[in-house]
């Protein structure tokens, strides 16, 4: 168990930048983790379990191509009891740590 004075520094990041590829073509046009699993998409998911088991308020989504779906689809994050701040990966190509390594102005511990 996390203690609790511990928890409230705890920031969450998803990377949601990728193009979707190995889940072509139903991410032709839908960001491919917008797509829903018994109703509820992997983000939402994602989201649920690190604000609920981990006491997670803040949460930094790395976003790319199809940022505005994500954007349209869950706003500030107020509804789903969080705050979500967006930053746009500049290219997808350079990987994964590439954009881990974006949030380094956001993230300082």
């Amino acid at each position: 168990m996390i203690k609790d004075a511990f928890r409230e520094q705890i920031v969450g990041v998803i990377p949601a930048a990728g193009k979707g590829l190995r889940l072509y073509p139903k991410t032709k046009l839908l960001q491919k983790t917008l797509l829903k699993i018994d109703g509820e998409s992997i983000l939402e998911r994602n989201i649920s379990i690190m604000r609920e088991q981990l006491g997670i308020k803040l949460i930094y989504l790395l976003v790319s191509d199809k940022k505005q779906q994500i954007i349209d689809a869950l706003g500030d994050g107020k509804e789903l009891g969080i705050d979500l701040q967006y930053v746009e990966v500049k290219d997808v190509k350079t990987g994964f740590a590439s954009g881990i390594l974006q949030l380094e102005e956001y993230i300082n511990s």
